[in-house]
């Protein structure tokens, strides 16, 4: 599956042209469009760490917190949230 479709269903966005493409942006090439999805895991309970090219998302409970992305890219700090942003989609959406 495309990763900007598997991000806008994860945002509640299903308005796809023929091509597949996103009518509102790209997540790969603008933080307009990657932030809010970033917000809406922090929303979900998640606390989303960006430093440079490292990346951690983290659940914390009552008791103990569970990492569920760490991982360092190696390249921009865009690329490295979106790839995040996509791992987190698919997990979450396995977990589901």
């Amino acid at each position: 599956m495309n990763n900007n479709k598997l991000i806008a269903e994860f945002m509640g966005d299903y308005d796809y042209n023929i091509e597949g493409a996103i009518p509102y942006g790209d997540f790969t090439n603008s933080w307009d469009w990657l932030m809010p999805v970033v917000e809406k895991i922090e929303s979900l309970g998640y606390e989303f760490f960006i430093v440079e090219d490292r990346i951690k998302i983290a659940h914390n409970t009552d008791h103990s917190t569970e990492t569920i992305i760490d991982f360092t890219l190696g390249g921009s700090k865009r690329d490295a949230t979106y790839k995040a942003v996509v791992e987190f989609v698919k997990w979450h959406n396995k977990k589901a």
